[in-house]
């Protein structure tokens, strides 16, 4: 995904941290999702938003919605209702980490947004740069 290698999906583009593919990604804790940019003409191109928060990083790392949506088995709408009766605005602010009730074509990005944060064991919420930690890693002491 990063350049021709086939054994290498993402590469930090701050401290050069390399995961050769999506699980060990998404298990990594020091990544934090933080958001998704939907793209409303073609929903592959998509981006979702993670943080690395590892000492002397803190880049954000984007990658594009096709690599993370066979996450998701369920049925899916074809419709769209961006902006409609029906929606909930969730698409339009990419730190909404939110699922979305819409029967809407986009809804289902939502659902594997939650795959991921499941899978990451992370709560959906956005990070904010004013965290030091991550919010479920707290030192209890």
């Amino acid at each position: 995904m990063d350049d021709d290698r086939t054994d290498i999906f993402k590469i930090c583009p701050c401290c050069g941290e390399v995961w050769s593919n999506r699980d060990d990604f998404i298990k990594d804790t020091s990544l934090y999702m933080n958001g998704y940019m939907a793209d409303f003409k073609t929903l592959e191109k998509g981006l979702f938003y993670f943080t690395h928060l590892i000492e002397g990083c803190r880049s954000t790392l984007v990658v594009p919605a096709r690599h993370f949506l066979d996450l998701y088995s369920g049925d899916r709408s074809l419709d769209i209702c961006t902006g409609g009766q029906e929606c909930q605005g969730y698409c339009m602010d990419d730190t909404c980490l939110k699922r979305c009730t819409a029967m809407c074509e986009y809804a289902f990005v939502r659902e594997v947004i939650h795959i991921i944060l499941k899978k990451k064991n992370q709560p959906a919420e956005a990070f904010h740069r004013e965290m030091v930690t991550l919010p479920w890693k707290v030192d209890p002491s």
